[in-house]
């Protein structure tokens, strides 16, 4: 992780990734904010009846995509609306999304995303 990601920590929306077994899953949040630097420490706000949180406790971590400031070339709609509108429990919101995986193996954005952070539970 490169921690000069958290200074592209803003108010905005982010996708969150993490995984449902082997399977890549996430949802799009909008409050990531970092609590401390050393060690690093941030908080996020996800739904608590959201898939996407259960999936985070059980693999025990996630990752953060940070959505670019200039999204309207990179298919922002797309992303928000794979990520924002469906539910992981019956989509693979990852199908049609190009991404890379974490060392822990934790799904982020290629395209569209000017940043990413891999997340374990604390």
């Amino acid at each position: 992780m490169d921690t000069m990601a958290l200074r592209n920590l803003s108010y905005g929306l982010l996708v969150i990734g993490t995984r449902d077994g082997n399977r890549p899953t996430g949802c799009t949040v909008n409050t990531v904010i970092q609590v401390q630097s050393e060690p690093a420490l941030i908080t996020v706000c996800v739904n608590k009846n959201n898939f996407t949180n259960q999936c985070i406790k059980t693999s025990e971590g996630f990752s953060v995509s940070i959505l670019s400031e200039n999204n309207s070339v990179t298919g922002a709609g797309e992303i928000i609306g794979t990520f924002g509108f469906h539910s992981g429990r019956d989509t693979d919101k990852f199908s049609s999304i190009p991404y890379e995986v974490t060392e822990k193996w934790f799904p982020v954005l290629i395209n569209g995303s000017c940043g990413w952070l891999e997340c374990a539970l604390e």
